[in-house]
């Protein structure tokens, strides 16, 4: 098995970090678009680069990244543990600074996550682009990309890779047990 729940506090805190990572790049392809709105037809008006880069900045102007966000949250928690008279406000200050550091990173042109992006982009016709605007501008996909992105809908993305690790564990073991390959030494 790749992760038991039964092992060593590593493996638990690694499939926590696991989970929290995968439901951010579940969620991050689904962030609030508030910013879309304006853009409905931007890519016929202001040539392919800009289309891509207005595309990219309205998934990453809202980004996941907020002070509730879960995961910040369970990463730092060891900070809060070795500082027991943060007080709440203090700790809130703190997560809001890192969120909004790690938003701005992400939203600069030259971050990975933009150049991901303009990556998975490209090979989309400039109808394409002007469509996939017109979504992301759409009122009902942009609740549910909210939905999606709440402090709920975040607990129940992590809540449900948590408890599909089982499932991803045997999985993996069945497809390498039948090439023959080993899973340990």
């Amino acid at each position: 098995m790749l992760f038991s729940p039964t092992t060593g506090s590593i493996v638990n805190r690694y499939r926590i970090r696991l989970a929290a990572t995968l439901s951010c790049a579940l969620v991050i392809g689904a962030t609030q678009l508030c910013h879309a709105a304006d853009a409905a037809d931007a890519a016929d008006a202001g040539g392919r680069q800009a289309a891509i880069a207005r595309i990219v900045k309205a998934q990453l102007g809202a980004t996941i990244l907020t002070p509730d966000l879960p995961v910040l949250h369970d990463t730092p928690r060891y900070v809060r543990q070795l500082n027991p008279g943060l007080t709440d406000a203090q700790w809130r200050d703190v997560l809001n600074e890192v969120a909004g550091r790690l938003a701005d990173g992400m939203n600069r042109p030259d971050s990975p996550m933009f150049a991901a992006y303009r990556t998975v982009l490209e090979p989309l016709s400039d109808a394409e682009l002007a469509q996939l605007e017109r979504i992301l501008a759409d009122p009902v996909y942009r609740k549910f990309a909210g939905a999606l992105t709440s402090r709920p809908g975040q607990q129940a993305l992590m809540h449900g890779l948590v408890e599909s690790t089982p499932w991803i564990n045997e999985t993996v073991s069945t497809v390498l047990k039948k090439h023959g390959l080993k899973e340990r030494e």
